[in-house]
């Protein structure tokens, strides 16, 4: 399994992922495929991949940080408010807020397609929200597949780079 963390990087907010020195082999090279497919997936609503240490383990993907947190978990803190009518520092998202929302997502997932890429775990912990809730991006690629691969080894997918 996988851990994240926030920080700093140079001036930039990111996000860290990365598995335990002591995981199974083949949960390390999941890490890398999946940095080796977001590096190859570059679309305004899916998140960036910023860096990748694969030289020692534990290995770490390095993303851009959407300061709103995971859409699920972003749904519940400012359901009260919206029901309350609260003003404060809550948010309000309306309507137009959720189709916004919507259609961003199925932007991402049509890219997906368009790159012959099934996501496999599309859930609203996979969407991470902007501080200003103006933009949603789709994340977590460890359970990707795709329609086109060069090889399969032990569940792991393989992408040849596209020069």
């Amino acid at each position: 399994t996988a851990s994240l963390r926030r920080l700093h990087m140079q001036g930039r907010k990111v996000a860290l992922k990365s598995v335990k020195a002591d995981a199974p082999l083949c949960e390390q090279q999941k890490i890398i495929v999946e940095a080796m497919l977001m590096a190859k997936l570059r679309h305004p609503f899916i998140v960036s991949l910023v860096g990748v240490c694969s030289l020692v383990s534990p290995f770490l993907i390095i993303t851009e940080l959407l300061e709103g947190g995971d859409l699920k978990n972003f749904l519940r803190k400012h359901k009260a408010t919206r029901s309350a009518g609260s003003s404060g520092d809550s948010i309000y998202v309306g309507s137009d807020d959720f189709l916004r929302m919507s259609l961003q997502i199925c932007e991402a997932m049509a890219f997906l397609e368009s790159k012959q890429v099934v996501h496999r775990d599309l859930a609203a912990r996979n969407v991470l929200v902007s501080s200003d809730i103006q933009v949603v991006k789709l994340s977590d690629f460890g359970m990707v597949s795709a329609l086109h691969c060069d090889c399969v080894i032990a569940n792991l997918i393989y992408y040849k780079y596209d020069a």
